[in-house]
């Protein structure tokens, strides 16, 4: 039927987001040539993998990543891992503002959570704070052994760590301490200001090779 025929296509899709199509410097799009340095890399290799959606990921990739957009990237890299989705993303929407199927798969992997019990505000700019909290719980569906730690035993803290929220805090500290999201410098985090594409997509591919190098 069309719900078995639509699982069967988003399975293939995903399964082969992890090919590799190699670009050369003058066949990636202009937007991506002309961002920051620092994240070129990551967002190349997030293109040649497949991850980037051109009707989402297009344009000024330093402009603030809405948060059903990055549940689509996150979706994308645990196809790439191994992590199959399809059947998740379908059913009725756990939301009453979007029926994004990455959204829908997330949300019940336990990864992703709405603003309130009812509404996921869709194109909300995403915080700092809440991308980490998403990038800590994949670090969990992945099963990412070395990022489960007290925090408060490292030593480090973060200058504004009183204005984290309360569900946030843990998650931040320990995809900090583990190198795959930076603060802002001056030992400050700023965990209410929106992440950017660019970030985003750079955090996501740090993960990926977290994950990657316990194999």
């Amino acid at each position: 039927g069309v719900k078995d025929d639509t699982m069967a296509i988003r399975a293939v899709y995903f399964s082969v987001c992890g090919m590799i199509a190699v670009h050369s410097e003058n066949n990636y799009p202009k937007h991506i040539q002309a961002m920051n340095d620092w994240a070129k890399p990551h967002v190349k290799r997030a293109t040649d993998m497949g991850w980037l959606i051109e009707d989402i990921f297009s344009g000024d990739l330093q402009r603030d990543m809405r948060r059903e957009d990055f549940c689509v990237l996150a979706e994308h890299m645990l196809g790439t891992c191994g992590i199959d989705t399809a059947a998740l993303s379908l059913g009725i929407p756990p939301f009453s503002d979007t029926q994004n199927q990455s959204v829908n798969a997330l949300y019940r992997l336990g990864i992703v959570k709405g603003k309130t019990s009812v509404e996921f505000a869709p194109q909300d700019s995403i915080t700092r704070e809440e991308a980490a909290a998403i990038l800590y719980r994949m670090c969990k569906v992945l099963e990412i052994k070395d990022v489960y730690m007290d925090y408060r035993l490292s030593g480090y803290m973060f200058a504004d760590t009183e204005s984290f929220s309360d569900w946030a805090t843990e998650s931040t500290y320990n995809i900090y301490l583990h190198g795959v999201m930076q603060g802002i410098g001056d030992d400050f985090f700023d965990p209410k200001s929106p992440y950017s594409m660019e970030q985003a997509i750079t955090t996501m591919i740090r993960l990926y090779d977290k994950k990657e190098a316990e194999k």
